[in-house]
């Protein structure tokens, strides 16, 4: 009986855990750093959990098939996340683990568009923007290139970061 907003950000978190499970994870940038993970989508605005699946170990069938026609694992935990919200008009919000190009076409495909971080070691990101040097770049410099619907910019802050988006206001 909710409806979100437009804006979902998908991301992990961990659930503190001090007991022995063979999947417990650490992520030390979390405040929780050794617990349960899990993927979970959730309204931008509020922070509303909107769908969660926990993560039960590297080798475990999580998605046995193909979802969507992609094999992919990131892929599939993004899908299956989404499941119930393409096709409405949303703007998903992730980071780099999660963004890769072909997915975003297929979620452009489907009235979804995207925004975040993404790895300019990705397949398919251009050289103009891949083979950038950090180092022989200035702070505030940014190089921008478009991959057919997909904006992509590359800009020296501290670190190089990278964003793509297909979500372009008017």
């Amino acid at each position: 009986m909710y409806t979100p907003s437009q804006y979902l950000s998908l991301d992990e978190s961990l659930l503190l855990w001090k007991g022995r499970l063979s999947w417990r994870q650490c992520i030390r940038t979390k405040a929780a750093r050794f617990g349960i993970k899990s993927f979970e989508l959730c309204e931008a605005e509020t922070g509303y959990l909107l769908q969660y699946r926990m993560y039960t170990g590297k080798n475990t069938a999580m998605y046995p098939g193909p979802l969507h026609g992609f094999n992919d694992k990131t892929a599939k935990v993004v899908l299956q996340l989404m499941e119930g919200y393409l096709d409405t008009g949303h703007v998903l919000v992730m980071d780099n683990w999660y963004n890769q190009l072909l997915l975003t076409r297929y979620l452009k495909s489907r009235c979804t568009d995207v925004l975040g971080t993404i790895s300019r070691r990705r397949k398919g990101i251009p050289h103009a923007i891949k083979d950038l040097n950090p180092k022989q770049l200035e702070r505030g410099v940014s190089v921008g290139r478009h991959c057919g619907d997909i904006a992509l910019v590359a800009w020296k802050d501290v670190k190089l970061v990278t964003v793509l988006s297909t979500y372009h206001q008017h």
